[in-house]
């Protein structure tokens, strides 16, 4: 499958903007950098919450970079502690998810194009891994029913 010919008026005016979404566009990306903004001072003190958690791998920023932050990512102890903390949390309407369910290899409508092979890495990980939203709307006392559900997990 190649490129679609970036020619064809067909393919050009599906990816023209009008005017109305083009000023949408406008005033979003205005209030781009203090969203972005809001978004790293909450990521900080959230961080920092979860690196209290005995056990949980807490992701971050790489040296020398500023990540964006749409939602925070972190690894439990084992499989069980992450599946007891989704238990409750993945339908309470908090942002708590998966966003790696398999390696790369383990799904199946990537098997004609990624090879088999073992990655006991990847595969460990997605088995522990488990992500926060770090959306504005989540509140402070709303992050914190999530750690403290956390902390019931690794307790028990």
């Amino acid at each position: 499958v190649g490129r679609p010919d970036s020619t064809d008026p067909e393919i050009v005016s599906a990816y023209v903007l009008g005017r109305w979404r083009q000023a949408v566009g406008s005033r979003a990306l205005r209030r781009l950098p203090a969203f972005l903004e809001t978004t790293r001072a909450q990521a900080r003190r959230h961080l920092d919450a979860l690196r209290a958690l005995p056990g949980v791998t807490v992701f971050d920023d790489a040296p020398g970079t500023q990540g964006t932050w749409p939602f925070l990512l972190l690894t439990m102890p084992d499989t069980g502690s992450r599946d007891a903390a989704l238990a409750t949390l993945w339908t309470a309407g908090l942002g708590v998810s998966r966003l790696f369910i398999h390696a790369l290899p383990d799904y199946a409508y990537l098997r004609d194009i990624v090879p088999a092979a073992e990655l006991p890495q990847a595969r460990d990980f997605a088995a522990r891994s488990l992500t926060i939203t770090n959306s504005p709307w989540l509140r402070d006392d709303e992050f914190m029913r999530i750690v403290e559900r956390l902390r019931e997990v690794l307790r028990a």
